[in-house]
């Protein structure tokens, strides 16, 4: 599931040594954002508070998604990127997340195979065949802070 080279990583090889460790993944797609910045900071605080590593009281909101199994979607085809998902969004099964245009009018559509949360999707235009278009979850439940 992992993209690219990571098996160097520090948070990889701390998991895979039985270390607890932290890693904020933020932004999306090359872009990153002040509020994204934020809202990782003040998670970050939040797990730590909620773990007794310091004193404080947490932030945000009052229930939680709990996403149980995740995973890459990957491109089919080559070409040009018109995304039709968002972070955060909800798709079902067989929907269009985006469409990849290559020459001409020719679009074509990528469905999903199954319900889905977008963790974060793809905003670089440009996609050769098996590029990541999308993080997202298949099975999540929401729990109370």
């Amino acid at each position: 599931e992992w993209p690219g080279a990571t098996s160097g990583t520090m948070d990889i090889v701390c998991n895979r040594d039985g270390i607890p460790c932290f890693m904020a993944e933020l932004g999306q797609g090359g872009m990153l954002l002040r509020e994204d910045v934020a809202a990782s900071r003040q998670g970050m605080l939040n797990l730590m508070i909620s773990m007794g590593m310091l004193e404080g009281t947490l932030k945000g909101p009052k229930e939680r998604r709990v996403i149980t199994r995740r995973g890459f979607i990957r491109s089919d085809y080559a070409g040009m990127l018109d995304m039709r998902a968002a972070p955060c969004g909800i798709m079902k099964k067989d929907e269009a997340f985006a469409y990849i245009h290559y020459f001409g009018e020719e679009r074509s559509p990528c469905l999903l195979k199954e319900d889905a949360f977008f963790i974060g999707v793809r905003r670089l235009p440009a996609v050769n065949t098996g590029d990541p278009l999308c993080l997202v979850g298949y099975d999540w439940h929401m729990r109370a802070v």
